[in-house]
């Protein structure tokens, strides 16, 4: 009897794919490629880029190509620092629209900085030549990719940003094109994004951090006024949040969730945060579950406004920027900092603070805070935490 092994080729198209699936499955823990370049609250869980195993099977034959490709393009790297060759790239890539079709994932990186002609009023053709033909080439490139389901959108300079949503409102790059997306980060300027995503699929993560924006720029400053303004930008959100780009966000962020009931679960926001700002804040995002708070030390009363939030299970409180995590000798707050939110959260199960020291919440049959067990521990010097820690994908050392 010949007992020849079967040659993969030979094998059904379903059992292929089935281990294609379990060849992918293994990928989920390798970094992406370029950007970001860390995670210090755990392994990345993104799928790597097009690389190891589904690249050699690519090679072998057109069958495995053809089924491979899937996998193998998932994720694309899009890092714009020249203007001619992004042009090249950018026609290069959109030569190949039935590769494109299979991007999920998409790391857009706009390093360009503006110039003397670069301003979100003039139109294009006030633009240097050969920005002018950049532009509208990644207005285009966008329609190539309509199924992208997460999305790290970068533009280092919200001149440059600003000049872009123009050109996607010119060239109707609209929501259509990003109804899938997920998952979005952006830099700050860059609010307007979060408008376009997630129309059909529900937006489900958003985040902008300092490694995302940049350590030049301010965090936002969410503050409720209470007095009318005179001047009314972001359907009246300016008269009642005093940072114009924080007023974009919140406005965001309301439409989606009006949009799509309960699908925004993960949220990191890189700002500071008043007692009205927060109470406006809380009520946007009622069924989160994740939630980062990066650039304070937030007050201990604002637990109250938090135990709002039914849903929230897992809250990062990263504190002020500036300070490495290696230099502290023990946790920055007190026990009791850790206890109040626990007994004002019900949900909470685990809180971070400073990315560095963890407390996991235990609670009785009655969800009342076992106090004796709920205490901080150093992650850098425990592997306890680590193995219990929750998956987080948050950017905080720049790239």
């Amino acid at each position: 009897m010949d007992s020849k092994k079967p040659h993969l080729l030979e094998l059904p198209t379903e059992v292929i794919l089935r281990v294609f699936e379990n060849l992918d499955r293994l990928r989920r823990f390798q970094p992406p490629a370029r950007y970001p370049v860390s995670g210090p609250l755990g392994p990345s869980t993104q799928f790597a880029d097009g690389s190891g195993n589904f690249d050699s099977l690519s090679r072998c034959c057109k069958k495995l190509r053809s089924l491979s490709l899937p996998y193998l393009f998932r994720c694309l790297n899009v890092c714009i620092t020249e203007e001619q060759t992004a042009i090249e790239t950018l026609r290069f890539y959109m030569g190949f629209p039935g590769v494109l079709q299979h991007v999920r994932i998409l790391y857009f990186v706009m390093e360009i900085r503006a110039r003397a002609a670069l301003m979100p009023t003039l139109p294009v053709s006030f633009m240097e030549p050969s920005l002018s033909d950049l532009m509208p080439m990644i207005a285009t490139f966008f329609k190539f990719i309509p199924y992208i389901e997460n999305l790290h959108f970068i533009v280092r300079e919200s001149t440059v940003g600003g000049s872009l949503r123009k050109i996607f409102q010119k060239f109707n790059v609209n929501e259509s094109f990003f109804s899938h997306v997920r998952a979005l980060k952006f830099s700050i300027g860059s609010e307007w994004m979060i408008d376009l995503c997630g129309t059909s699929s529900g937006l489900e993560e958003v985040e902008n951090s300092p490694a995302i924006s940049g350590n030049d720029y301010l965090p936002y400053s969410i503050d409720y006024v209470r007095e009318e303004a005179a001047s009314r930008t972001a359907d009246g959100y300016l008269s009642r949040i005093g940072d114009c780009r924080a007023a974009s966000m919140m406005k965001g962020i309301r439409d989606s969730t009006l949009l799509n009931p309960g699908s925004l679960q993960k949220v990191c926001i890189y700002g500071r945060f008043t007692q009205a700002g927060l109470d406006m804040f809380v009520a946007h995002v009622p069924f989160v579950t994740n939630l980062t708070i990066i650039g304070e030390t937030m007050p201990i009363e604002r637990a109250i406004a938090l135990g709002r939030l039914e849903h929230l299970r897992v809250l990062n409180i990263e504190g002020e920027l500036g300070v490495s995590r290696g230099s502290f000798q023990s946790c920055p707050v007190h026990q009791p900092y850790l206890w109040n939110f626990a007994y004002y959260i019900p949900s909470l199960q685990q809180m971070w603070y400073a990315g560095r020291f963890a407390g996991n919440i235990f609670r009785n049959i009655d969800g009342q805070t076992i106090f004796q067990d709920t205490m901080w521990i150093d992650s850098f010097k425990s592997n306890i935490v680590n193995d219990q820690m929750e998956d987080f994908d948050l950017d905080m050392e720049g790239c």
